[in-house]
C-alpha cells in the first residue's frame, strides 16, 4: 500500500482574488515584481503589468534598433503585453552615413553616471524626473540636410510604428543627441495625443545663425512642430548665447516665448543650464557687440501666426505656470531670478533649483518673493550658496541672507544646499523645515577648508534626528577619523533616524592642515588610511548605520574626497588616492537583510588606466606605502586594505597613531 500523497496548499497570498493581487502589485517596487513573478503562475500573472510598464532602448544604429524592436515585439506579443507599456525611454545616438565630421557627433552623447536610482528598489514615476538622464550634447548642431532627414526617417520609422502598438503609452523620454525625429513626433500626435514627451537634449538647432545671416530663414518646420507640440511636457536644455563659432543662438529667447505664449500648452518642467563657450577673438567680439533681438520663428514667412513671436502677438504674454524650474551653470543668479520671475508664476512652482553663483541682492530678492507668499506651492528647493563675483561678495556675507530666505519659505519636503553655506543657513533649514523634510542634502564645496561649522559630527546628526522626524533621504559630508569612536558615533546616530531609507555620505578623508605638530609624512599617512575604503569597510559602515532593529534602511552610497594639495609633500599621492579611494553602493533587499555591494564611479577601462599609472613607481620595502601595508601579494598594488572601525579608540601601532621614526617618502619614478 503506497503512502498517502502529500497535498500542497496554496499560500495565503495565492488565495487572494486576482484583482486584489493586481492592486497589491501596484505598490510593489518594480525590481521586486520580477522576483514575485517567479513564485507561481498566479503571481506571475498579477505582476505582468508592472514588469512590462517600462521599456528602455539604447540607440546605436538602425540595425540594432530593428533587432531590439523585434525582440520586444516578440516578448510583448505573448498575452497581449503591449497594453501594459506606459513609459518608453530612448538614449544614445543613431549612426548616420551622411553625418559630417563634427566632434560632438562622432563621440556621441555622454550620459552622466549619477547612479541615483540604479540600485534602489523603488520606482519613482515623477513626472519631471523619471529617466531624465543628464546628457552631454552639442546644442548647436549640426542641423540636418534633406538627405540626412531621409536617412533619419528611415532609421526611426520602425520605432515610430512600434509606438503605435502601445495603446497605454503615457510617457516618452527622449535622451538622444539628435533632434526628435519628425516621424516619432507624428506617431505621438496621431496615436497618443495625451501622452507626455520628455526631451533631455532639447535644442532648436536652426536658431543658431551666422551674424551676417540673421533672420534670413524660418525655423526648421520639424523643430517648430516640436516647440509647439501639445505633448511636450518637460525639457532639459543647455543654453549658450553664442557657440564656439560665434554663431548667434536664439534658443533662450525662443524658449521664453514658448513658456509665456503657451504654444506648448502642456509644458510644466524646465531645466536650463547656461554655458560659456570660450574666449576666442570672435567670441569676445560677439559678446562686446550689441545683441540683435530675436524676431520670431517664421520671420521669412509672409503671414506668420500670432504665436510666432512676442512682436506678432496681439496681447501681452502672460506668465507661465511651470511646476519645475531648474536654473544652473555660469550665469548670474540675480539675473536668472529677476528674469524668470517675469516669465513664470513662482506661486505655481513645486520645485525650484538655483545652481549658480549668487549675490547678497539675489538672496534678498528671493526672500522678498517668499515673504510675499509667492512660493506658496513650493515643496522642493535646491540652492547654491556661493558668490557669483568673489571680488564683490564674500562667502560669509551670504550666510545670513540665505538663512532669511529659508525662513520665509513654506515648510519644504526636500532641501538641497550646495556651495559655501554656513551654520546660520543650516540652522534655518532645520528650524523652519525640519518637521516636514523627507529629503535633506547638505553638500558643501569640497575644495575649501573652512567647513568645520557645517561638516557633520554626531552632535549635528543628533540635532537632525530630533528636528527632522520624517527624514527618509540624506546626503551629508562626514569627516573620516581613521575609524575612531567619533567617526563610528556619526554612523550609529544616523541609524537612529526612524524613517531613513537612503543615505549618501561624502567621506572627507583629509588630514587637517591646522595641526602644526602633524608633519607632511604623517599627514599623507593619515589621509591614505582614511581613503582606503574596500568592500569590507563599506559593509561595516552600512552595518553600523542599519544596526537598530526594524530599521527601514535600504541603500547607502559612500563617496570619497580629499585635498590634492597634499601632492606638494608627496607627488605620488594623487595616483595612490585615485587607486584606493573607492566609492560604493550598499543595498539591502527585503526583510531577509541580504546586503549587496557594488563599486561605482570607475569603469573597467578607468580602473585599468589607474593600475597602469602606478607602474611608473618602483616598490621600495621601506617606503610609506609598505609601512602602512606590508607586502604580501606578488603585486604590491593589491596589498592595500581598509582598517576596521573601532569604538574603543586607536591603539598604539594602529594607523591612527603617529609612530616614531617617520619613514621617508621613497617611491620614485622608474626609468
Amino acid at each position: 500500500m503506497g503512502s498517502p500523497s502529500t497535498q500542497s496548499h496554496p499560500a495565503p497570498l495565492e488565495r487572494l482574488p486576482l484583482h486584489i493581487l493586481d492592486y497589491i502589485c501596484q505598490y510593489v517596487p518594480r525590481r521586486s515584481l520580477f522576483s514575485l513573478s517567479l513564485v507561481s503562475s498566479l503571481c506571475c500573472h498579477a505582476a505582468t503589468p508592472g514588469r512590462f510598464s517600462h521599456i528602455r532602448l539604447e540607440i546605436h544604429n538602425k540595425e540594432k534598433l530593428r533587432g531590439d524592436l523585434h525582440r520586444w515585439s516578440t516578448i510583448l506579443g505573448r498575452g497581449n503585453r503591449f497594453r501594459h507599456v506606459r513609459r518608453v525611454v530612448v538614449v544614445g545616438r543613431m549612426d548616420d552615413p551622411y553625418q559630417a565630421d563634427d566632434l560632438h557627433s562622432i563621440i556621441g552623447p555622454v550620459v552622466m553616471d549619477n547612479d541615483n536610482d540604479s540600485d534602489s528598489d523603488s520606482d519613482s514615476d515623477s513626472d519631471s524626473d523619471s529617466d531624465m538622464e543628464s546628457v552631454d550634447f552639442n546644442p548647436g548642431g549640426p542641423t540636418l540636410s534633406p538627405e540626412h532627414k531621409r536617412a533619419q526617417h528611415e532609421a526611426w520609422l520602425p520605432f515610430a510604428q512600434f509606438l503605435g502598438r502601445l495603446p497605454g503609452l503615457t510617457d516618452l523620454v527622449y535622451s538622444c543627441i539628435h533632434q526628435v525625429p519628425a516621424c516619432v513626433l507624428s506617431a505621438l500626435h496621431q496615436h497618443h495625443p495625451k501622452s507626455r514627451l520628455h526631451v533631455s537634449t532639447f535644442s532648436l538647432r536652426s536658431l543658431y545663425q551666422e551674424s551676417d545671416q540673421l533672420h534670413q530663414n524660418d525655423i526648421d518646420p520639424d523643430e517648430f512642430a516640436l516647440a509647439t507640440s501639445p505633448c511636450l511636457y518637460s525639457i532639459r536644455t543647455k543654453y549658450e548665447p553664442y557657440d564656439v563659432y560665434a554663431r548667434y543662438s536664439f534658443n533662450l529667447e525662443a524658449l521664453a516665448h514658448i513658456v509665456m505664449s503657451g504654444c506648448a500648452p502642456r509644458l510644466r518642467h524646465l531645466r536650463l543650464h547656461e554655458t560659456l563657450p570660450g574666449n576666442s577673438i570672435s567670441l569676445v567680439e560677439a559678446n562686446w557687440a550689441p545683441r540683435e533681438p530675436w524676431k520670431g520663428f517664421l520671420r521669412a514667412s509672409p503671414n506668420p501666426p500670432a504665436s510666432n513671436s512676442p512682436q506678432q502677438s496681439r496681447t501681452a504674454p502672460e506668465r507661465a505656470r511651470l511646476e519645475t524650474l531648474v536654473l544652473s551653470g555660469d550665469g548670474d543668479g540675480l539675473y536668472h531670478v529677476e528674469t524668470w520671475a517675469c516669465r513664470t508664476d513662482f506661486g505655481a512652482l513645486k520645485r525650484f533649483e538655483l545652481y549658480c553663483g549668487v549675490s547678497v541682492q539675489a538672496l534678498q530678492t528671493l526672500a522678498s518673493i517668499a515673504a510675499n507668499d509667492n512660493f506658496h506651492s513650493l515643496q522642493e528647493l535646491g540652492l547654491t550658496v556661493s558668490p557669483f563675483d568673489y571680488l564683490e561678495t564674500t562667502p560669509a556675507s551670504l550666510d545670513q541672507p540665505a538663512s532669511l530666505f529659508l525662513q520665509a519659505l513654506p515648510p519644504l519636503q526636500a532641501l538641497t544646499l550646495h556651495g559655501r553655506f554656513g551654520r546660520h543657513t543650516v540652522e534655518a533649514a532645520l528650524h523652519r523645515h525640519g518637521q516636514s523634510l523627507r529629503k535633506l542634502h547638505l553638500c558643501p564645496d569640497s575644495d575649501k577648508g573652512e567647513h568645520d561649522d557645517v561638516d557633520v559630527d554626531a552632535e549635528r546628526v543628533r540635532a537632525i534626528q530630533q528636528r527632522c522626524p520624517r527624514l527618509e533621504d540624506v546626503r551629508l559630508r562626514v569627516r573620516r577619523r581613521q575609524g575612531g569612536p567619533e567617526e563610528v558615533a556619526v554612523y550609529r546616530t544616523l541609524g537612529r533616524l526612524p524613517r531613513l531609507r537612503l543615505a549618501t555620505l561624502l567621506l572627507d578623508c583629509r588630514a587637517p592642515f591646522s595641526d602644526p605638530s602633524t608633519g607632511d609624512a604623517e599627514r599623507v599617512r593619515k589621509t591614505l588610511v582614511n581613503l582606503a575604503i574596500d568592500e569590507k569597510l563599506a559593509r561595516a559602515i552600512f552595518r553600523e548605520i542599519s544596526m537598530p532593529a526594524n530599521t527601514p534602511m535600504q541603500r547607502l552610497r559612500l563617496e570619497t574626497d580629499t585635498d590634492h594639495r597634499i601632492t606638494e609633500a608627496c607627488p605620488e599621492f594623487q595616483s595612490w588616492a585615485r587607486w584606493i579611494g573607492r566609492s560604493w553602493v550598499c543595498t539591502r533587499y527585503g526583510t531577509s537583510g541580504e546586503v549587496t555591494l557594488r563599486e561605482i564611479g570607475k569603469n573597467k577601462a578607468e580602473r585599468k588606466y589607474l593600475r597602469d599609472e602606478l607602474e611608473q613607481f618602483e616598490y621600495e620595502g621601506t617606503d610609506l606605502w609598505s609601512e602602512i601595508w606590508p607586502r604580501r601579494a606578488e603585486d604590491w598594488r593589491d596589498d592595500w586594505h581598509s582598517f576596521p572601525l573601532s569604538s574603543h579608540g586607536v591603539e598604539a601601532g594602529m594607523p591612527g597613531e603617529k609612530l616614531d621614526d617617520e619613514p621617508e617618502l621613497l617611491l620614485r619614478r622608474s626609468t
